[in-house]
């Protein structure tokens, strides 16, 4: 083979297989600031070439802090396409914030340069019980890291309320809640 024809051959494969790349198709985007540095959750529709239609979704979370670019907190996958509430990225003070979806949850007490992630399906707090994708309800902390969580556990009617001092870095069950 010539090296013309082998030019020519070259550039149609690489034009065929740029046109297969496609760009993630974004399905919404939630921005926060408090002043001080940004967090972001971008859902992108779940890649798949097959079946689209029952495609979920993929879940960013980035933070900027000044003089910087985005960096990734933490990534999620949920296999339904749900909306990012406001609730879902909160702001303490102006050094404090965390993040969460379904079973995982984030937060920064040093104005976004490091992040502390916690995945309830591996802490160890429900042994064999698990945290669907609707798991993390709610979240309420105060300034001085106090703070309880309320999660949906698969199987169980009542929910499961955990409480931390430390902002979340760690969590415990409520004295009720403990057998």
């Amino acid at each position: 083979m010539n090296s013309r024809k082998f030019k020519r051959i070259t550039i149609l494969l690489a034009l065929l297989l740029s046109g297969c790349v496609q760009q993630p198709t974004i399905l919404q985007t939630v921005t926060d600031e408090n002043g001080v540095f940004e967090v972001r959750v971008t859902a992108f529709q779940e890649d798949r070439s097959f079946g689209r239609a029952f495609a979920g979704a993929d879940y960013h979370f980035e933070v900027r802090t000044p003089g910087a670019g985005w960096r990734k907190i933490m990534e999620f996958h949920h296999d339904d396409q749900v909306a990012v509430g406001k609730n879902q990225v909160r702001f303490v003070n102006e050094r404090v914030a965390y993040v969460f979806i379904g079973w995982l949850y984030a937060v920064t007490t040093d104005a976004g340069q490091t992040w502390h992630i916690w995945d309830a399906n591996n802490s160890g707090i429900l042994g064999t019980e698990r945290i669907g994708y609707d798991g993390i309800q709610s979240i309420k902390l105060d300034t001085e890291g106090r703070g309880r969580m309320l999660l949906n556990v698969i199987g169980r009617q009542d929910r499961i309320e955990l409480t931390t001092e430390d902002f979340g870095i760690t969590w415990g069950l409520t004295i009720e809640q403990e057998q």
